[in-house]
């Protein structure tokens, strides 16, 4: 966003011999200037931690699976642009979870 001084991400991920697989990321970001509660108020930092897991690609009927993510896994929702006079009051996405299939044709 306007201004994301310090970002850093980093993420492990690891796939089985079968196929599946399992992954989480960490991402910083020193806060932005405008996500001040008050005006002069300090930063607000905002992390994230993602979790991915994915099954074996055969295991519905032989020719796809199942993939797991949560984003925002521990909920951390800092505000954003609060006294943005320019975007106006913005959050944070909250936990989202999201089951998904994938075929191969």
């Amino acid at each position: 966003d306007h201004d994301q001084r310090n970002t850093v991400n980093a993420g492990l991920a690891y796939t089985f011999s079968g196929g599946e697989s399992l992954g989480i990321s960490q991402y910083y970001g020193s806060g932005i200037f405008s996500s001040a509660l008050e005006e002069g108020g300090p930063r607000e930092a905002r992390t994230q931690t993602n979790i991915v897991a994915s099954s074996d690609p055969k295991l519905l009927f032989n020719r796809g699976g199942l993939k797991l993510e949560v984003q925002n896994l521990f909920d951390e929702r800092a505000r954003i642009n609060f006294n943005s006079a320019f975007s106006g009051t913005r959050f944070q996405q909250g936990r989202t979870i999201l089951l998904s299939t994938f075929f191969s044709f």
